[in-house]
């Protein structure tokens, strides 16, 4: 048997594995956003319970972590010093070892809350004699000195309304005695500085507000974001605080509902945010974000299947794990697909040649098939959230689709690492708060995604070359469609950063 033959079977292996995880994964996700539809309908997540006395309010810290954010840490403790809270409140800027300004701009902030009382602000530093291992290890470090009942963690990008505390208190007093974590939503104030912030917003949005609503409706596991999230104390000191792992919100989340603990979701507040800006950092975010996801299922996959929550649990938390495995899936197959155009010639061919116009046939099929799927899907979930014109629906759930499949190398990548035995470093995604600046440079500015991208066009480009010597014209055709889909993936890719 040739090595041909062998990527023949991988390829349709491939799609087949694609098919089995995608349809009940399709059916599944329309089912949670009419779920969620039906919970911005009745509001069902958390009626709050409104607290009058002070003395009702439990003592309650921020932990703040941060490194380098000289652009951010005016504008974040100014944030913290407007905010309205009767109880005990105390707040940790938990610095792992800046090497800008950051320090030195927030020691005044000291002398200004110690005027004002009611609330304790700490800085606590690493020791220079440490090596930063990443956010986990800040924030566990904040956890062992903190004194609060409640512990909340804000980004350093995030900014709070004044009373969200007291909503969010109110929001843990209205829940049962399980509910130990609660989160709340994310709005973007730079959403409409560019169309790359305008894609994640309303990716964002989609997942948080319809997504994230219909998993509290059918009460199942729901994942925190690591900014805008609270827990109480004792919890998180009983599971040890957080691992070293490049999600930590997410792998932490799990692991505590696995307890039979539950999160609540509160709407009644938000946490205002950045989103990137820059391509480079949408990149490194969504990288980062899929790498934990792979990070956590392999860590936690075997005690969600086999521990003590709901099938309905499993199956979610495992449909959703996968996530971003769809896009690395497609990804793999283009490769296989690829390197069998490459060996293959007018005179050396697979021994099974003509069944290889079938293989393409379906490849293609598939291809087209899953990417309409994909923007019916989030057509779907779109309508229901925004309720938005039948243009801006087909317009932004094709965009969305297709920017998904233009991750689909990096997601491969973050597939490996994630997946690897190897420890990954937590990286900071770089975020400023810009003002919209018009047109912009076709390539991004790293190096290494305008490589990525050219690398594409290029490879693509003599593919459909090789395919012409070697093809009869309908098959050639046929192989056009099938690389030209991926082409304009890639040039979308390519233009986000305008």
């Amino acid at each position: 048997m040739l090595i041909s033959d062998v990527l023949l079977f991988l390829i349709l292996s491939i799609f087949l594995l694609s098919i089995i995880i995608n349809i009940p994964n399709g059916f599944y996700l329309i089912y949670i956003s009419l779920k969620g539809k039906e919970a911005i309908k009745t509001r069902a997540h958390i009626n709050l319970k409104k607290m009058e006395l002070t003395s009702e309010f439990p003592s309650l810290s921020l932990l703040l972590p941060v490194l380098n954010e000289e652009s951010q840490i005016i504008d974040l403790l100014d944030n913290m010093y407007s905010l309205e809270y009767p109880g005990e409140l105390e707040i940790l800027l938990l610095d792992d070892g800046s090497t800008d300004n950051t320090l030195k701009m927030s020691k005044p902030y000291e002398k200004e809350f110690r005027e004002r009382k009611t609330t304790e602000f700490r800085i606590i530093e690493r020791s220079n004699s440490q090596e930063s291992k990443g956010k986990f290890e800040n924030l566990n470090r904040g956890l062992l000195v903190s004194k609060g009942h409640i512990i909340g963690i804000i980004d350093a990008d995030a900014r709070l309304e004044k009373d969200s505390l007291i909503k969010v208190t109110e929001a843990f007093v209205s829940s049962n005695e399980n509910v130990v974590g609660i989160q709340i939503p994310w709005n973007h104030r730079n959403k409409g500085d560019s169309w790359l912030t305008k894609t994640f917003v309303t990716g964002i949005e989609i997942h948080q507000r319809i997504m994230q609503q219909g998993r509290s409706m059918i009460d199942v596991m729901i994942p925190t974001y690591g900014s805008g999230e609270f827990w109480l104390s004792s919890t998180l000191k009983s599971v040890k605080g957080w691992n070293n792992v490049i999600t930590e919100d997410i792998e932490l989340s799990y692991r505590i509902q696995l307890q039979n603990k539950k999160v609540r979701l509160s709407f009644d507040t938000y946490s205002d945010q950045l989103a990137p800006n820059s391509l480079p950092g949408f990149v490194q975010q969504q990288s980062r974000w899929a790498s934990g996801f792979f990070q956590t299922f392999k860590r936690l996959g075997p005690s969600i299947l086999t521990g003590n929550i709901s099938r309905k649990s499993k199956l979610d938390s495992l449909l959703l794990m996968q996530f971003y495995g769809l896009p690395a899936i497609t990804y793999i197959n283009f490769l296989c697909f690829s390197f069998l155009l490459l060996i293959s010639t007018s005179e050396f061919q697979p021994l099974f040649w003509p069944e290889i116009t079938i293989i393409i046939g379906i490849s293609i099929s598939l291809l087209l098939s899953g990417l309409l799927s994909s923007i019916i899907l989030q057509a779907f979930i779109f309508k229901q959230y925004l309720n938005g014109s039948f243009t801006s629906t087909l317009f932004w759930s094709t965009w969305l689709s297709l920017t998904g499949l233009a991750l689909a190398p990096f997601f491969f990548k973050a597939m490996i690492d994630g997946l690897s035995p190897r420890k990954l470093k937590f990286k900071v995604t770089p975020k400023k708060n810009i003002a919209k600046t018009g047109f912009k440079r076709l390539f991004p500015s790293s190096y290494k995604l305008t490589f990525v991208f050219l690398f594409h066009i290029i490879f693509i480009s003599f593919l459909l070359f090789h395919a012409y010597s070697i093809l009869e014209l309908s098959l050639f055709l046929s192989i056009l469609s099938y690389l030209l889909i991926l082409l304009t993936i890639n040039i979308i890719f390519g233009i986000l950063s305008f």
